[in-house]
């Protein structure tokens, strides 16, 4: 235990900052780096996905997201880690698939036959589905993309009505054809396309998982990838304790354990939070040029969006979050609300009003030339966004209060 090397919360977060591209330095156009950065984008809420990359580059567009999505094709939507909607590269796509989403798809076909048998009309449910999934991917390789309506008004026999918790106060009838696609998702055979509305709106077109990528998703063995996602998330968010990939992926114990071990990292000492000290992991020279210390950073302030992957990439965050604002800025399913920070800190909370301000509530002391910054970082985001609005789709308890302590 003596020999560890130590990594510091300063440490920490000198390389939050070089390894996310938070720094003025490190911003780049190029989505797909910024992508690869934090190894994935979140994208459960479509906002997040356009305000991540956005805060990351250093000419800002909604152009130059699209035209990695959905031009150049660069990047592609795949449910992974924790059954979240993520946007990632080619390559990672392989490695996310395999380590984690056959998992998933695993578990959700057991428990998409399990309520269709239960709660449907449907005889021979394996036989159903199985069907279903060939005609939709049969329709898909004649049109290359459609959305769900569409496919559903075109096999109109899939959209068998479902039962969703019956007897429960919050039941509810759904279309079996949503839970063919959601399945096919998982199974990497479709991928989720342009939106039909617009950036805001979740609503996509799906196309053949051929059509958005090139990679081979069956080409991994899922022990490998496990190995190598453990490497890739080390690099990204390490060095940190064990609990903190485990939650991240979704993972049991075990398989983290094993993932990590071999994965070529070593064992070192993090501060989780002001002199307290915990068994972790990292990736051999991590440290950035080979230094014992990371290289300071140039000072940086972000406004980043809800379920932004640098606020939600570990589960234990006293080192750049004080607990007491949890409360304020964390929902209470544990999902991020958009966040100010400073040089590697969660400082306050931030929203844009029905007029387009953004507005924000700092919830500790910040020196007056670093508010000075946020307010220029605000001011250059209310220009980026024109006259675009939008809510947080998980919001915490400080959007709604902001918000109704500017319109009164």
């Amino acid at each position: 235990m003596q020999n560890l090397r130590r990594v510091t919360i300063s440490q920490r977060r000198q390389l939050l900052a070089e390894r996310h591209r938070l720094t003025p330095t490190l911003g780049t156009n190029d989505i797909a780096k910024i992508a690869r950065s934090v190894i994935a984008l979140h994208s459960s809420d479509p906002v997040t996905l356009y305000l991540s990359a956005m805060a990351r580059m250093t000419s800002p567009s909604f152009a130059g997201v699209d035209n990695a999505l959905y031009k150049k094709r660069t990047l592609v939507r795949h449910h992974a880690m924790r059954r979240t909607l993520w946007v990632v590269t080619h390559d990672d796509l392989e490695i996310c698939h395999a380590a984690a989403t056959r998992r998933v798809a695993e578990a959700d076909r057991k428990r998409t036959l399990k309520l269709l048998a239960k709660n449907s009309d449907l005889d021979a449910v394996d036989t159903w589905l199985a069907a279903a999934e060939t005609e939709v991917l049969t329709y898909l390789g004649q049109t290359k993309r459609a959305s769900t309506r569409e496919i559903g008004d075109a096999l109109p026999h899939l959209k068998v009505p479902v039962q969703i918790a019956p007897g429960k106060p919050y039941s509810a009838t759904a279309s079996a054809l949503s839970r063919v696609l959601t399945q096919l998702g998982f199974d990497g055979l479709i991928a989720r396309d342009q939106p039909t509305g617009g950036w805001n709106t979740s609503q996509y077109q799906w196309t053949l998982m051929g059509n958005a990528t090139t990679a081979d998703l069956d080409d991994i063995a899922t022990d490998d990838a496990r190995s190598r996602l453990a490497r890739r998330w080390l690099w990204a968010f390490g060095p940190a304790p064990l609990s903190d990939l485990q939650w991240w992926t979704g993972w049991p114990a075990g398989i983290t354990r094993n993932a990590v071990e071999s994965s070529g990292a070593v064992q070192v000492l993090v501060e989780s939070a002001p002199d307290v000290w915990e068994d972790g992991w990292a990736i051999d020279g991590w440290a950035i040029d080979g230094c014992d210390e990371p290289r300071p950073t140039a000072p940086w302030t972000a406004l980043l969006p809800g379920l932004d992957p640098t606020s939600m990439g570990w589960k234990k965050r006293d080192w750049y979050l004080e607990p007491s604002m949890v409360p304020d800025l964390f929902d209470r399913n544990g999902n991020g609300g958009p966040t100010v920070w400073v040089d590697g800190q969660i400082v306050g909370g931030w929203t844009q009003t029905p007029t387009g301000k953004i507005v924000y509530r700092l919830l500790t002391d910040v020196a007056k030339e670093r508010i000075a910054e946020i307010d220029l970082t605000a001011r250059r985001l209310e220009t980026l966004l024109g006259d675009r609005r939008f809510k947080a789709r998980f919001p915490a308890p400080i959007q709604s209060e902001l918000v109704n302590d500017e319109t009164g």
